[in-house]
Order: structure tokens, then C-alpha cells, then sequence
């Protein structure tokens, strides 16, 4: 990640074909690594062309860096590639903030199209269109509606499956969901369902 973290910082700090005086300490700092593996950065993007690196000569003087071509497309590469192995914090992190949105679009769209020269068997060719996909930056552990135990998948959860009933976050009213009546009676509660809805019991 130190790679990518020093042409994000190049992005910002730097423009193209302009030199730069930098300390070793400060680039360290920025990339959160020691001086030696800074080095090691530092020596990979020479070779591969990113930037030129003069060592300061003499007492005080500072090393000048220069970049020499733009790297937001090799990082929106890189983002994307990222966005592929479920892995959308690091993903988003490689693009600044205005061109998130824009780089998950990109990547949803690009998903749909390669389903679609593939021939997706498992959704009907009809349906296809109709199908969306989110990237999430872990994998789901249990979607179970009675093995919901984490916050992220009981949260996903509550777009899935419906209950009784359900507490308005605005007005804090309560509202029926799969209940069409209910009152108490005491320490009881007597809900009817809405029409063509059964309690079905668990087999354990």
C-alpha cells in the first residue's frame, strides 16, 4: 500500500515536470513507514519511470523529486482492481472525495456488462436488468434471519425481511409491517396479520 500511497501524495503535492525539494523524514511520515523503506518506494517509482529523485548534496540541502507524468489513471486502475476483491475502503481511498461516486458506477456498470457477455444463467435473461450490485467492504457472515448477530448484517437485514411491526424514525410512532391490528390485553398482545399471511413454527 505504500506504492500507492506515495502517488496519491505525488497527486496532491506535486505537479507534473516541476521540481521539488522533500525530506526523506517528511515522505516517511506521509507514507507511515520507516526512512529505509521510503527509500525502497522511492527507488521502484524511478525505475519505473513516476518520478526522478536527486539525493540532496552537501549539509542541510534536501533531496528534489519531480514527477513525471500524472498518475490518476494508474491509480483509478488500481481502485477498480480493488473494487473487484471486495475491498471498497481501499478502493475509495486511492480517488479523492468528489470522484467516489463516479469510480462505483463505473464499476457496477462494468459488472452488468460483464454479466451480460457472459450470459448470466442464474438470472433470467429478462431480469437482468433489474438485478444491482453493491460492493461490501467485508464478507457476510450470515444472512439468516434468525442468525443475525453483527450490526452490518442486521441492518441488511432489515431490507430484507419485514416484522410485526415497526417504529417510525422520524415520529417515533408505531406502525404495523406484516401486522394489520394489534392491542394489548394485560401482559398478552393480540396481532391479526395482513390477509394471506400465516405463522408458520420453527422445527427444531
Amino acid at each position: 500500500m505504500r506504492y500507492w500511497r506515495a502517488l496519491m501524495y505525488f497527486r496532491e503535492e506535486l505537479a507534473v515536470g516541476q521540481a521539488r525539494s522533500i525530506s526523506l523524514d517528511t515522505l516517511a511520515q506521509r507514507l507511515a513507514c520507516t526512512r529505509r523503506n521510503a527509500q525502497i518506494v522511492i527507488k521502484k517509482l524511478v525505475e519505473e519511470g513516476w518520478i526522478s529523485w536527486q539525493p540532496g548534496v552537501g549539509r542541510g540541502n534536501l533531496p528534489t523529486i519531480c514527477l513525471k507524468k500524472p498518475v490518476d489513471s494508474v491509480l483509478k486502475q488500481e481502485a477498480l482492481s480493488l473494487l473487484a476483491q471486495h475491498q471498497v475502503e481501499r478502493a475509495t481511498a486511492l480517488v479523492p472525495e468528489p470522484q467516489r461516486q463516479g469510480l462505483l458506477a463505473e464499476y457496477l456498470a462494468g459488472c452488468r456488462r460483464s454479466d451480460n457477455r457472459s450470459g448470466n444463467r442464474s438470472i433470467p435473461q429478462q431480469e437482468q436488468s433489474d438485478v444491482l450490485r453493491i460492493p461490501f467492504y467485508r464478507g457476510i457472515h450470515d444472512l439468516d434471519a434468525v442468525q443475525l448477530s453483527r450490526r452490518t448484517e442486521v441492518h441488511l437485514g432489515s431490507y430484507l425481511y419485514a416484522g410485526l411491526l415497526q417504529r417510525d424514525p422520524d415520529s417515533g410512532r408505531i406502525h404495523g409491517d406484516l401486522a394489520a391490528h394489534w392491542e394489548r390485553d394485560g401482559c398478552d398482545w393480540h396481532i391479526t396479520l395482513r390477509k394471506g399471511l400465516t405463522f408458520r413454527p420453527w422445527m427444531l
